[in-house]
């Protein structure tokens, strides 16, 4: 190597490294939710483990995971594989999904992202009892800080007379809901990496999807299919038409895959 290359390597070495100085530095300071979204794209596997956290009051454990909704289908790192080897494995007394009470009572068990139909399904299936938390209808723009109250609101009323919580809420909504709880008397526990991997391990079973999910995917898309008739708004007519066409996908891919048998 003659020295004008090993000078010319030296260069891309210090801007390299430059780079990753400046990154490091401005790490600290960036957005909460860029950061989020930075380690999710760099390492899947990390960020399912940093969005996992366990919170304590008197005799009561809330265990919150920030999920991915549709992201869980080809994210193999944090996939519905995950979740349900969660519920399983942690066998809580009270399942909270992010899904509106209101239409939980309806029968549209189907509300919410994919992954919430799915954990709704599976608990049941292990006679664990489940409720709905989230609290906005189909909006282009909504409040978010509000939602967020709540949507924490609704985790303490549903969590009472319950020593074990999971709670499934958008990885988004994680940090905020945490710091709602802390001010109500909740207090971040500790829950290593090691105690996330046991919960996290499907021990290699094979995957199917929980029985009943077609039947009230299907019974999402006649709802939305009701509520395009009903809605004058074209923003959330649009809203309702891609959420059929994504499910029509999702029922397609459970036919693939498969259900658990009763």
């Amino acid at each position: 190597m003659n020295s004008k290359n090993i000078i010319l390597n030296r260069h891309k070495l210090a801007t390299f490294l430059l780079i990753i100085g400046c990154v490091l530095m401005i790490l600290p300071i960036i957005s909460m939710k860029l950061r989020l979204f930075l380690l999710k794209k760099i390492s899947p596997n990390s960020f399912k483990y940093y969005n996992f956290y366990k919170m304590k009051s008197d005799k009561q454990d809330i265990y919150l995971l920030g999920t991915l909704h549709k992201e869980h289908l080809i994210n193999q790192d944090f996939s519905l594989i995950h979740i349900g080897a969660v519920i399983e494995s942690l066998k809580p007394d009270l399942l909270l999904v992010q899904s509106r009470p209101e239409e939980l009572k309806k029968g549209n068990v189907g509300d919410g992202s994919l992954e919430m139909p799915f954990a709704n399904l599976t608990a049941h299936y292990l006679g664990i009892d489940v409720n709905g938390i989230d609290w906005i209808d189909y909006l282009p723009s909504i409040n978010e800080s509000l939602r967020n109250e709540k949507i924490s609101q609704n985790i303490i009323k549903n969590s009472k007379g319950y020593k074990k919580v999971l709670v499934l809420c958008e990885y988004k909504k994680t940090r905020n809901i945490l710091k709602k709880l802390n001010r109500k008397g909740y207090c971040i526990s500790g829950f290593n990496n090691r105690n996330k991997e046991r919960l996290f391990s499907s021990n290699n079973r094979k995957f199917s999807f929980p029985f009943g999910m077609k039947y009230y995917i299907q019974k999402k898309i006649d709802f939305n299919k009701q509520n395009i008739k009903s809605e004058k708004d074209s923003r959330k007519k649009n809203l309702f038409k891609e959420e059929i066409n994504f499910n029509r996908e999702l029922i397609d891919i459970i036919e693939l895959v498969g259900e658990r048998t009763k």
